[in-house]
């Protein structure tokens, strides 16, 4: 089963083949990832190797969010009668 499929079924008006098609292709993309975490994990066990992904700190969100409330500021488009006119 493939994403061509899902999409031609759903395209078709095919809902329950889509379905089918989307959770099995979930199944297999959870299935994965639970994979590449238990060999990472095993690894950091029986390897002693480090965890490579970094944490994220409530501060770290807090700047990204600040950050992106500005860029939205600077965004800002006012209408005028004269553009209003144009349309």
């Amino acid at each position: 089963m493939d994403i061509a499929t899902l999409i031609q079924n759903a395209a078709d008006g095919d809902n329950v083949g889509a379905s089918t098609i989307f959770d099995e292709l979930m199944a297999g993309k959870v299935n994965d990832a639970l994979e590449a975490e238990k060999v990472k994990m095993a690894d950091v066990v029986f390897n002693g190797a480090t965890d490579e992904d970094p944490e994220i700190e409530d501060e770290d969100l807090e700047d990204d969010k600040s950050e992106s409330d500005e860029d939205d500021e600077d965004e800002d488009i006012e209408i005028t009668d004269e553009d209003e006119d144009e349309s």
